[in-house]
């Protein structure tokens, strides 16, 4: 994996390791892992908010991955969120979608979605609960890579103010 300070571009080489933390033995398509490192980009490209109101810390401790969300509630309604990833891309994807979720949607709401996430993931249901989730259909197949990318979703229940 190699990345560029002046252009912010990331590039995955076949058969590197950042490619194989995509998952092995599955078949990913350009299109899938353009939208995977898409999401990734997200999650490391967001900031802290300063004036977060609530954070949560989660880690997968069979992996390593590692979580730290903030998020600014007003009345109940996520208005900003920020996220700390220290994982495989597929974490990152996963804290990426997060990221793209959770604005204007309550902690139940966003606890609601990673469920029915997981569900899609495990292949118990049809379709796919979040459009920006579509590149993630090559990992329903490694049932052991669903905690990296559901992992920024356990911070809904997570969260403790600050």
């Amino acid at each position: 994996i190699a990345g560029s300070a002046l252009t912010d571009e990331l590039i995955i080489a076949p058969g590197s390791a950042a490619m194989a933390s995509l998952g092995r033995c599955v078949d990913v398509g350009a299109e899938d892992l353009d939208g995977m490192l898409a999401l990734a980009k997200i999650a490391r490209n967001t900031r802290p908010i300063e004036s977060a109101t609530h954070i949560a810390e989660v880690n997968n401790p069979v992996c390593g991955d590692k979580v730290i969300a903030s998020i600014q509630l007003q009345d109940n309604i996520i208005t900003d969120a920020s996220v700390i990833t220290r994982g495989c891309a597929l974490c990152e994807a996963g804290c990426g979608l997060w990221i793209e979720t959770c604005t204007g949607h309550s902690l139940d709401e966003i606890d609601d979605i990673g469920q029915r996430l997981l569900r899609w993931l495990q292949q118990d249901e049809q379709p796919c609960p979040l459009e920006q989730a579509a590149p993630l259909a090559p990992v329903r197949a490694i049932k052991n890579r669903h905690q990296c990318v559901m992992l920024a979703f356990r911070t809904s229940t997570a969260f403790t103010p600050v």
